[in-house]
């Protein structure tokens, strides 16, 4: 197996970890927006749901947008928005304001594990993809984890709006990066013919042909029912 895959996953690690320090640095700086801004509690509770909203919405559409154009796109295209969105929240100064920048991060966070996913897929054959996703994933616990102590830092060391502006440039930042390392293995010039070929028997073939199946079908199994309550569980008690 080519030994790049494991840059691939890293840097999808290094994403996911921005990803949420981009998500909570709001819920550190909110007691002081809140002061400032004149918001009451039930209000700013309302606008940090809010993200969650299209969040969820986003991922199927994220998905399929990931299938069309290629990880390296879709991936760069939800970092760069959400980035920009963190960011802007530095200039929000009212509640409408704050909300839509909000449900606008959501938006674009919607597209990070859908795009990594299909990095794990490309560049990892079936008995690895496990362990790429959980690379991958650790980076949210890492970003939780960092995002605490260093929203915390900037907001005293300069205020609520330097935490937003620096932790949005984080993402544009290692867009950079992204777009100038990643490729498919197909198109990779780390990647030999032996090597691809490897990958590309041992990761599995699509199917050639076969009839269309609506992606509404997917409702009908137990496991992924199962999946979504799963989940729903875990966030409810992690949020």
């Amino acid at each position: 197996m080519p030994a790049v895959r494991w840059t691939m996953i890293l840097m999808c690690c290094l994403a996911n970890t921005i990803n949420y320090i981009d998500r909570a640095n709001l819920a550190v700086a909110a007691p002081i927006m809140q002061r400032e801004l004149g918001f009451d509690a039930a209000t700013m509770g309302f606008i940090l749901g809010g993200f969650f909203w299209t969040y969820a919405f986003m991922q199927m559409p994220f998905g399929w947008f990931a299938d069309r154009v290629g990880a390296r796109i879709s991936l760069a295209v939800a970092v760069v928005w959400w980035s920009v969105f963190t960011a802007l929240t530095a200039v929000a100064r009212g509640a409408a304001t704050l909300m839509g920048f909000r449900l606008l991060l959501g938006v674009g966070e919607a597209g990070a594990y859908p795009s990594m996913a299909k990095v794990a897929a490309n560049w990892f054959p079936s008995k690895e993809r496990g362990l790429a996703s959980a690379i991958f994933d650790s980076g949210s616990r890492i970003g939780a984890a960092l995002s605490l102590p260093i929203v915390a830092w900037l907001i005293s060391a300069f205020n609520w709006e330097t935490s937003f502006v620096v932790t949005g440039l984080l993402g544009v930042v290692w867009t950079v990066f992204w777009v100038l390392i990643y490729r498919d293995p197909e198109r990779h010039p780390a990647v030999t013919q032996e090597q691809l070929a490897r990958l590309q028997a041992e990761r599995g073939t699509k199917a050639a042909t076969g009839p269309k199946v609506p992606w509404s079908s997917l409702f009908r199994y137990r496991t992924v029912w199962g999946m979504m309550v799963g989940f729903f569980c875990l966030n409810f008690v992690i949020y």
